[in-house]
């Protein structure tokens, strides 16, 4: 018997395998951003998160024009609840928003 068939049949030496390979994520073409000619016509909004020193969470809302940066809206309080948001947004009416992460 072989030494190699030997030591394979009493501890159950398995072979080494190959890793497997990873999946190759396809390939993106970015659009490029549209360059806005005048005020008011796209607008962002995100939200933001802090905490004041004694504990307290608070969340803010922002509405930021995209031309000049002008900003439209700053909501604050603990809670913004989906009406209070639809509230600041018909506000504006603008030609379009973008949510920012």
């Amino acid at each position: 018997m072989e030494p190699q068939a030997y030591l394979t049949r009493i501890y159950s030496i398995k072979p080494k395998q190959e890793a497997p390979r990873k999946k190759r994520l396809p390939t993106r073409n970015p659009e490029p951003l549209a360059v806005l000619v005048s005020a008011n016509l796209s607008w962002s909004m995100g939200f933001m998160c802090d905490s004041l020193f004694c504990g307290r969470r608070f969340r803010t809302l922002n509405v930021v024009d995209d031309f000049n940066r002008e900003v439209f809206a700053i909501e604050v309080d603990s809670n913004l609840p989906a009406p209070r948001v639809i509230r600041v947004l018909e506000r504006a009416i603008p030609g379009g928003v973008t949510l920012r992460n």
